[in-house]
């Protein structure tokens, strides 16, 4: 789900992202699962730049909505950001999702 939320805040939809980022988050902390330090510092960079994308109030409301979000809402919003992406342009950036790769920053014209 993180992976996910880092496409999304990739992709421009950093609001998205951050909802999704918080939810995972919530989700490993509840359950006491721990990431290792190299994944948790590309989620933080991840994170940041969705802090920057967006203004300080909105940033905070999407995270908090995020970690009040059941389970499966955040699987819901997860699906309809995978759906888009099969009816939009963004087939390989699914491949690569699926595959647990990092997703790739956009590549200029």
């Amino acid at each position: 789900m993180s992976m996910i939320g880092a496409n999304c805040v990739e992709t421009g939809q950093p609001d998205l992202g951050v909802r999704i980022l918080a939810a995972a988050e919530e989700f490993r902390q509840v359950n006491r699962v721990s990431m290792p330090a190299p994944s948790q510092a590309m989620l933080d960079g991840y994170i940041e730049q969705a802090r920057r994308a967006l203004p300080q109030p909105d940033f905070e409301r999407e995270w908090m909505a995020g970690r009040e979000i059941s389970l499966a809402d955040a699987r819901h919003q997860v699906g309809a950001f995978i759906w888009s992406a099969l009816e939009g342009s963004r087939a390989n950036e699914l491949a690569r999702l699926l595959s647990g790769e990092e997703p790739q920053a956009e590549s200029e014209p």
